[in-house]
């Protein structure tokens, strides 16, 4: 059996939609601390007696205010959210799947295949055009997220988990014996214990290795 190795990263298309709500919201804070300075202006005159002098505290504060969303914007939409959003990457193996992710600092998760136990599929609405998908994998006392992946790689990696798991070998069955009976009466199968013998056979996996790179 051949395993691939592939590397899944978050969706460009999530990046620039995050980017430009930002945008928006940032514009509508700013636009109305714009209308908020103007209504100051018009409603209360003595607290701005001239509009070429100096500006008065309460106009002063509106200006702060709209200068500092602005800095926001620029330093955590334009710069910060990028750079964390590229830190998303996940790797799927024959037998794991590895979560590596932060931007000041590295998160590593790493869990087998076999130890999973469901998996939850999660897509927002418009998700094709905003990658807003995710992936829970879920194991007995442990869950490991996949976070803005473009629709194809969910179907990839939902098709991928369910062979795997589809796969796992069932739970062995182990039948009492009662006191008298002979081996093999308590299932009404004629095995002893004398004529099982078990095999294993050496078939470690070849594995290939593909980056899903943007």
């Amino acid at each position: 059996m051949v395993f691939f190795i592939k590397v899944y990263r978050s969706d460009k298309k999530g990046r620039i939609f995050i980017s430009l709500t930002g945008f928006v919201l940032t514009a509508a804070i700013l636009v109305v601390l714009n209308i908020l300075r103007l209504y100051i202006a018009d409603t209360y005159p003595q607290y701005l007696p001239d509009m070429t002098r100096v500006a008065s505290l309460p106009e002063r504060v509106v200006r702060i205010a709209m200068v500092v969303f602005a800095v926001l914007y620029v330093v955590f939409i334009v710069i910060i959210l990028p750079a964390w959003y590229r830190t998303f990457r996940y790797t799927m193996s024959g037998d794991r799947v590895t979560s590596l992710t932060g931007l000041f600092s590295r998160t590593q998760r790493i869990m087998r295949i076999d130890s999973i136990q469901h998996v939850t599929l999660i897509k927002l609405p418009l998700s094709r055009y905003t990658s807003f998908n995710f992936i829970s994998l879920n194991a007995m006392g442990g869950n490991l997220m996949m976070n803005f992946l473009s629709c194809e790689d969910c179907d990839e990696i939902m098709e991928r988990l369910s062979h795997r798991i589809g796969e796992a070998p069932a739970a062995p069955v182990f039948a009492a014996k009662l006191p008298g009976e002979e081996p093999g009466e308590a299932d009404g199968s004629d095995i002893s214990g004398d004529d099982m013998q078990l095999s294993f056979e050496d078939s470690a996996p070849q594995m290939s290795f593909f980056d899903n790179g943007e």
